[in-house]
Order: C-alpha cells, then structure tokens, then sequence
C-alpha cells in the first residue's frame, strides 16, 4: 500500500513540473505576458528611465482627449479593438506593426501627439508601440498604461 501511494506521490509531483513548465512557457510566448510575481520585468521595463517614451496619466490624456490635440492608437488586437475601443483611435495592433503601419502612417502623420494604448495593468503592448512610432520619428509618443480599462471606468466616450 505504501509503495502505491508513492508511486502515486512521484507521479502527481513530475505531472506538476511538467504542466508547470508548459505553462510558464507558454506565458512566455503570449504577446500580453501575465506577471508571475509582484515586480515584474513588465513593470520594471515601464519605469526604465532610458526610455524615450514617457507613461501619461489619464487625466492629462483626458484633456489632450477633450481639447483634440492627440490621437489615440489602440495597440491591441484587431478583435479586442472591434470589441470596444476610445472614441476616435486608430487600431495599430502592435504584433502587426510592420503590415499595418504602412497603411496608417498619413493618418497618424497629421497629429503633434499620440497617445498608445492596451489593456492590462501589466500589458506592455502599448508602451512597445509609443516606442518604436519615436523610433520612426513620433517623437510626442506617450502611453496610458491599463488604457482601455481605465478609460471605460472613468466613463470617457468610447466606440462602438
């Protein structure tokens, strides 16, 4: 009896491990990465001060909003986009970047400022897209981190 129970207890245990692992690194693969603990590199990479792109609060994209002077880029999927999104953003999924770009740079030539966002306390997509549009030369590139949630709390327009 006490050999099935520890045949049992090796089993359960390499099953864990190995389930475990699929999961880390399939997390790992995801383009919106799930912290795994408090302080994670996703957080740590928003605060990097050698970061050319600066986080904008949401008041202050709520007034740039309301006085229309930035345009506001959803950086998320093309079907989380169509789901929901601020009133007047453009959708430049950031996975998509180099096919969609090219279709959208005119448009996005025609504003000062602009404002990327995702999803997600912990989504670094919108801060990897306000990064490479300075890259481009977007140099008035900013990004409201948790963007989409927060606006729709505060109970700014959104579409559709």
């Amino acid at each position: 009896m006490q050999r099935i129970f520890a045949d049992w207890l090796r089993d359960a245990f390499w099953l864990l491990v190995i389930l475990g692992g699929l999961g880390v690194a399939i997390n790992g693969l995801r383009p919106d990465t799930i912290a795994l603990f408090s302080m994670s590199p996703i957080a740590a990479d928003r605060s990097n001060p050698d970061s050319p792109v600066a986080e904008i609060s949401l008041d202050e994209a709520w007034d740039k909003y309301e006085k229309g002077e930035a345009l506001f880029i959803d950086a998320r999927s093309p079907e989380d986009f169509e789901a929901g999104h601020i009133k007047g953003a453009v959708s430049l999924p950031d996975q998509d970047f180099d096919e969609v770009f090219p279709q959208k740079v005119e448009e996005i030539e025609k504003w000062a400022q602009l404002v990327t966002y995702c999803d997600g306390r912990d989504c670094v997509l919108g801060h990897a897209l306000a990064e490479k549009l300075y890259q481009l030369g977007f140099r008035n590139a900013s990004y409201l981190v948790n963007g989409w949630t927060v606006w729709r709390e505060r109970g700014f327009p959104t579409e559709p």
